[in-house]
C-alpha cells in the first residue's frame, strides 16, 4: 500500500513541477477527464459518454495542431482499493 502511495506522490510531484516551470508563459492546457472503456462503453458507460467520444477526439486532434498541452487523467483501481 505504502509503494502505491508513494507512487501516486511521485506522480503528483511531477505534474506539479511540470506546472511550475510553465507558471510564466500563458499556454492552453487540455484535461481529459475519464476517458477510458469502463466509462464510455463498459461497466459504467452511458449512451451520454458515447455520444461525446467524437467531439472529445475533434477537441484532442485540433489541441495537437495547435500545440496545446494535453492531459489524461486514467482511473485505476488495485485490488484491494477498498481496503
Amino acid at each position: 500500500m505504502k509503494e502505491r502511495r508513494g507512487n501516486k506522490q511521485m506522480i503528483l510531484r511531477k505534474f506539479w513541477n511540470y506546472i511550475k516551470e510553465r507558471k510564466n508563459c500563458m499556454k492552453k492546457l487540455l484535461i481529459v477527464v475519464d476517458m477510458q472503456k469502463d466509462f464510455i462503453d463498459g461497466a459504467l458507460g452511458t449512451e451520454e459518454a458515447m455520444k461525446i467520444v467524437e467531439p472529445v477526439a475533434v477537441k484532442i486532434r485540433q489541441a495537437i495542431e495547435q500545440g496545446t498541452d494535453i492531459v489524461f487523467t486514467k482511473d485505476t483501481h488495485y485490488k484491494d482499493y477498498l481496503m
